[in-house]
């Protein structure tokens, strides 16, 4: 629960608000450890996947989820910083 709760505020330092962070934790991306194991293919479709979920519940939708371009690349870095920690250890 400990590493959820890091992650979560991981996607919040990006400057994902929180909805989107619960939205991406939801997703599966609730450790830093998740990063090491996905592409950055995945990301996108990852995001994709919550945008088109998101669309299709329309007004029933909860919470403001948005994916501001920076904080895309801030989290991608991260993806990068993720996977350099692993080969490095």
């Amino acid at each position: 629960m400990a590493q959820v709760n890091a992650s979560n505020a991981a996607l919040t330092r990006i400057e994902f608000n929180q909805a989107t962070a619960d939205a991406m934790v939801n997703e599966g991306f609730e450790t830093l450890e998740v990063l090491t194991k996905v592409e950055e293919s995945d990301i996108d479709a990852m995001i994709k996947n919550i945008r088109e979920t998101r669309r299709l519940l329309g007004q029933n939708a909860q919470g403001n989820v948005t994916f501001p371009f920076l904080s895309i690349k801030r989290f991608k870095a991260m993806h990068n910083w993720a996977l350099e920690l692993r080969r490095i250890e």
